[in-house]
């Protein structure tokens, strides 16, 4: 196919120019569909790059990690990504597209700059917990609040992955809420998806836990890991540690920049495991979002703390394609695992209605048809 005369930036942390520098075989989710826009546009990516030691530099580290962040909460890596050559990068852009609201919010110098002498390139960011964090002090919020609305300005879109987080903006910002937009999150299922039609539960085993998000409830995982020794468990993060567990946990210490697992071993673990569980902090922000999903498509039922942030309350039902708990209560979480692990006809149960859950809703194509269509004149 004959791509089309436009140019597509994205803009994201670290990791992805590595994967694809690789020769193992990858899931595409944490490209924010660059692959789909790859097939009909000319694509670049520009990643947070490595420290330059230079004065001015240091400066800017200091400034940002002591006055930015720590006072106004506001999520600025601008050492990071400003420079002559991805400011002439994101210059020549047709569209850009910012993967976090970390990304847009270290970017936006650059895109202040460009919009003054540009004004057609379209800006797109996609928000993961942008209202998680405030400032202490009133003076220090409305500074906060400015540097959004600047964000927001320069923006066309903004795009969130998170229904209830969603919900809370358009409450918050209505002077913006036509520029905000909800697209549920798209996982590659041509990679994840679990294509057996009967799963043996009889022969899984193990419960699962995956992630780094500083929204976990890590104590959670850890007691129930203690309290439940006639059970294995294998913990897939960097925020659990050897001396925090006993020998019925087995332990990966990674993440998704730095994995101690390739894809392909984690989509492995899935499979293998008869539940994945994801203790959450109550936060409106979508936490535990992927790896549901992963879970969900590889046909392994997940049990998901019922948060504000739940990223889609109508397609989510409750025992039948997910299990919801209410709290983080240990003796809730022992009660479900108890009553659910022996019971492999209610996880069989789960674990097709929670593939054709993932399939309909959160498809990787249909992520990429919702952002494309909010990107017009491509």
């Amino acid at each position: 196919m004959k791509k089309r005369n436009k140019k597509i930036t994205f803009v994201f942390q670290t990791g992805r120019k590595k994967k694809l520098k690789s020769n193992e075989k990858f899931a595409k989710d944490m490209f924010y569909t660059y692959f789909n826009f790859s097939e009909e546009f000319e694509t670049e990516i520009i990643e947070f790059r490595n420290f330059k030691h230079t004065p001015i530099n240091k400066f800017f580290l200091i400034f940002e990690r002591e006055v930015i962040r720590r006072f106004f909460k506001v999520p600025a890596y601008w050492v990071f990504l400003t420079s002559k050559e991805n400011f002439l990068k994101l210059k020549s852009s047709d569209a850009i597209i910012l993967s976090t609201n970390r990304v847009a919010s270290s970017v936006l110098p650059m895109l202040l700059l460009i919009k003054l002498i540009k004004r057609k390139v379209n800006v797109t960011f996609f928000v993961l917990g942008l209202y998680a964090s405030l400032p202490k002090f009133k003076i220090f919020k409305i500074f906060q609040s400015f540097y959004y609305f600047l964000l927001f300005s320069v923006a066309n879109n903004v795009l969130f992955i998170g229904e209830g987080e969603y919900e809370h903006a358009i409450k918050k910002n209505k002077w913006f809420k036509k520029k905000f937009h909800y697209a549920p999150f798209g996982i590659d299922l041509n990679f994840w998806k679990n294509n057996k039609n009967d799963i043996d539960f009889e022969n899984k085993k193990g419960i699962l836990f995956v992630g780094n998000d500083s929204n976990r409830s890590f104590e959670t995982v850890i007691q129930l890991s203690r309290q439940l020794k006639e059970y294995e468990f294998t913990f897939v993060t960097n925020e659990i540690f050897e001396e925090d567990v006993g020998s019925n946990v087995t332990l990966h210490n990674g993440s998704w920049g730095s994995p101690a697992l390739s894809d392909s071993e984690l989509k492995e673990l899935y499979q293998k495991s008869k539940l994945t569980i994801i203790p959450l902090k109550d936060t409106i922000q979508p936490s535990g979002q992927s790896v549901a999903l992963q879970s969900m498509a590889a046909g392994t039922p997940v049990l998901i703390t019922d948060i504000e942030g739940l990223w889609d309350k109508r397609n989510l039902i409750n025992n039948e394609n997910i299990v919801l708990l209410n709290s983080n209560d240990i003796e809730e979480w022992k009660s479900k695992i108890l009553k659910l692990y022996p019971d492999s006809n209610k996880l069989s149960y789960i674990s097709k209605n929670g593939v054709e859950c993932v399939t309909k809703n959160f498809d990787m194509d249909n992520f990429y048809k919702q952002i494309k269509d909010n990107i017009p004149n491509l």
